[in-house]
């Protein structure tokens, strides 16, 4: 449920950002809290700071961006998610009208599209499905680490590595056809699929739930072309809207990243310069270690009573 919870979040924010939104709007004011406008940043580049006055809602239109949050006991400053084409951020920091309780860098080359502040409160204020989606997406993940804190510190503590399941035996690229897709999929054991481009980079992903997306642009294609379903292309099908951690990024981070985006999987490539990937992390195996590292802690002290 959590999977179709965090698509429909994300669907229906693509449907109000364009409708409420058009991408030519920033000429109307010259006042930037009430412009829609483009940003583009470099890899490193601080979009904004934890403490700053939050001043735009930001939509990724392209690349990955990191949120670092600074540990309040060791004043350090760690990465704790990634996110990337079609995440959003600063609306919790907007909706609250207190300043930013995270930082964010751009993780790669980012494109955004933003919305001035005053312009964000003027719609969301009036259209009520798009504030109450805002709110649902910036309780989803920080309720989870608030209610079991014990996690948080546990899975900082480890590598990604440690997770890793491996490469799924057949890789798929984007001129696989749909026929290859399904018989992949079939042939699964996990159900998670890689898709590659022509320089065996990430290029996007492929489960058992897309099918049914797939299936309905097959049969919309079908009744416009007349083509054959078998000579369809995944570069045709799929949007390549990748979410993805590096061997680097600790197990906290992946497991932040797929609570925000309502996923069970995440792939994993080799560095955040190397998208070429080396294996995928499940949400299960995770949790599953977490489940039997607080049954250890809990049953220390009864061994040491007794």
């Amino acid at each position: 449920m959590a999977d179709v919870a965090g698509r429909r979040i994300k669907v229906a924010l693509d449907w109000s950002w364009d409708v409420l939104f058009p991408r030519d709007l920033s000429f109307l004011n010259t006042d930037t809290t009430g412009q829609v406008t483009h940003a583009y940043y470099r890899p490193g580049d601080f979009i904004h700071r934890q403490g700053e006055v939050a001043r735009t809602f930001s939509m990724i239109e392209d690349g990955q961006v990191e949120v670092l949050q600074k540990d309040s006991q060791t004043s350090d400053t760690k990465v704790v998610a990634v996110l990337g084409k079609g995440d959003f951020f600063g609306e919790g920091a907007l909706l609250g009208n207190r300043p930013h309780e995270a930082s964010i860098r751009a993780r790669s080359a980012v494109r955004l599209r933003q919305i001035g502040s005053a312009l964000f409160s003027e719609i969301a204020g009036s259209f009520a499905p798009l504030r109450e989606l805002l709110v649902k997406a910036v309780t989803r993940g920080s309720d989870f680490w608030r209610r079991l804190p014990i996690s948080k510190s546990m899975l900082e503590g480890e590598s990604t590595a440690s997770f890793l399941d491996p490469l799924p035996a057949q890789l798929l690229t984007k001129d696989s056809t749909f026929v290859d897709a399904v018989n992949a999929l079939n042939e699964s054991a996990t159900g998670n699929l890689l898709v590659l481009d022509e320089r065996q980079r990430l290029w996007g992903t492929l489960d058992r739930s897309d099918l049914f997306q797939i299936i309905a642009r097959v049969s919309v294609t079908l009744v416009d072309k007349r083509e054959d379903a078998s000579h369809l292309k995944l570069r045709d099908l799929l949007s390549p809207n990748l979410v993805y951690v590096a061997l680097e990024d600790s197990a906290f981070v992946a497991s932040s990243t797929m609570l925000d985006h309502g996923i069970s999987w995440l792939p994993v490539v080799k560095s955040k310069d190397d998208p070429q990937p080396v294996g995928f992390l499940r949400g299960e195996k995770i949790s599953k270690h977490m489940i039997e590292r607080i049954a250890q802690r809990q049953s220390t002290p009864a061994r040491l009573a007794s």
